[in-house]
Order: structure tokens, then sequence, then C-alpha cells
């Protein structure tokens, strides 16, 4: 027999395995297909985890590869942008 102690209860709560088992003797049988579902779904569960880590990584790196994209047109539309403003400048006449 096995004394459970809950918090905030002052008294012990006796688990008693051996006549829980006696009352369902299939208790054994079932726990042990419980079990075997459990590791199942925690098999398809990591399983599905490795997977979704390794569309995370691909997707960091295209979103890192796009931020390099970004930024190098972005310093070419800059550059663009002040070449058409210095050329569409007129120098005033006592410059030329």
């Amino acid at each position: 027999m096995i004394l459970l102690r809950v918090p905030g209860m002052e008294t012990e709560v006796p688990l008693d395995f051996e006549r829980l088992q006696r009352q369902d003797p299939t208790m054994p049988e079932e726990n042990s297909q419980r079990i075997d579902k459990l590791e199942s779904h925690l098999a398809h569960l990591e399983h599905q985890v490795e997977q979704l880590n390794g569309v995370v990584i691909e997707q960091g790196k295209l979103l890192d590869r796009l931020k390099k994209e970004t930024q190098r047109q972005s310093g070419m539309m800059q550059t663009l942008e002040l070449e058409r403003i210095r050329s569409n400048v007129q120098k005033p006449p006592h410059y030329q």
C-alpha cells in the first residue's frame, strides 16, 4: 500500500493497487493497452515535431535571404533616386 500526501490536506490517502487489481483483473491488460497507445501517440508527435522543426529552419533561411535581397534592392533604389535627383537639378547659370 502506498500513502499519497496531497498538499493542503491534513490526511494521507492510501493507494492500494493490489486491492484495485483484485477488483478488476483486466486492469493490467487495460493499462498495457493504454501505455501502448500513449507511446504510439508520443512517437507520432515526436515525428511531427521533427518535421516542423525542419520547416522552421528552412523558413528561417528563406527569411534571411529575403532580408538580404530587400536590403540590396533598397540600396539600389536609393542610389537610383539620388542619381535622378542630381540629374534633374539645374545648376545656376553662373556655375556653368
